[in-house]
């Protein structure tokens, strides 16, 4: 009777001891970093919808000479070497910013789509130069503020890392922008002389033009790549998904155009430029 009992005992936990394996089994993969056995990700259209945020690091280097006709008033101002009095091309400055995306459809076997909307911030400072005498400068400061924004559709092609755990996301973006700049001096505004439209003089009586702030509206355009970084630590990247809803991190270049959409009494402050960073999905 004893032996029959442990006969017994022992083929239940022979057969127990699969199944046992397998729940847990399921337990890791429904962390996969990839998602692609979680029953909350689906891989069709009836996925929930998510949010990307980006924080964006890159050079900017307004196209501003490019609309005007007969002079180089950017170059001019922020290329000119007040020590060695010599001028040269102007040096991008560093620009940084931050995107959301909402990604609010999937599509099978493709990825996801949604509107995305972004900010960036830039500035410009130069010693200012003599209106009559250009070589001379004066201890007075010219700065250039300029701040891009815009409001685009995100597609996000990442089916290919969730189907087979390749950690590389294609992604591209179009919409409208519009970029608010303020030109001024230490004192206020920057006086541009020169100009047609005068309502003072400027040296000898030369028009001069009163410039504080503007906007400049353009197209957005984008195409970059993200490479997930939950591959190099697959277990704690499903910890941190089940504990704060962090699905994904990523690092991320981009290439990106605002194309001018109005060329006549705005400021060319566009630009064709890159960016990297640092995103996360949740």
């Amino acid at each position: 009777m004893k032996s029959a009992l442990l006969a017994l005992l022992a083929g239940a936990a022979a057969w127990l001891a699969p199944a046992a394996a397998h729940a847990q089994m399921m337990h890791v993969d429904s962390n996969d970093w990839r998602q692609t056995d979680r029953h909350d990700v689906l891989q069709g259209s009836q996925a929930k919808p998510s949010f990307l945020v980006e924080l964006r690091f890159g050079p900017y280097l307004p196209d501003i000479d490019s609309g005007v006709t007969g002079g180089t008033p950017f170059k001019d101002v922020f290329g000119y070497d007040c020590g060695t009095q010599t001028e040269s091309s102007v040096t991008p400055r560093f620009a940084f910013g931050l995107e959301a995306d909402y990604m609010a459809v999937r599509i099978p076997y493709v990825g996801a789509i949604g509107p995305g909307v972004g900010w960036s911030y830039t500035n410009f400072s130069a010693l200012a130069r003599d209106t009559k005498t250009p070589s001379i400068c004066s201890g007075e400061t010219t700065s250039l503020t300029i701040m891009p924004m815009h409001l685009s559709a995100v597609l996000r092609a990442d089916e290919l890392m969730r189907r087979t755990g390749i950690p590389i996301v294609p992604y591209g973006k179009f919409g409208v922008g519009m970029a608010w700049w303020r030109a001024s001096d230490d004192f206020g505004t920057e006086q541009v002389c020169g100009t047609a439209s005068a309502t003072a003089s400027c040296g000898g009586g030369a028009p001069v033009l009163s410039s504080g702030t503007g906007l400049t509206p353009s197209l957005h355009f984008a195409l970059g790549g993200a490479i997930a970084l939950n591959c190099l630590e697959p277990m704690t990247a499903a910890r941190l998904d089940e504990s704060t809803g962090v699905h994904h991190a990523y690092v991320f270049g981009e290439y990106y155009n605002d194309q001018l959409i109005l060329s006549k009494n705005v400021m060319h402050v566009g630009v064709s430029s890159w960016v990297v960073g640092l995103a996360v999905d949740f």
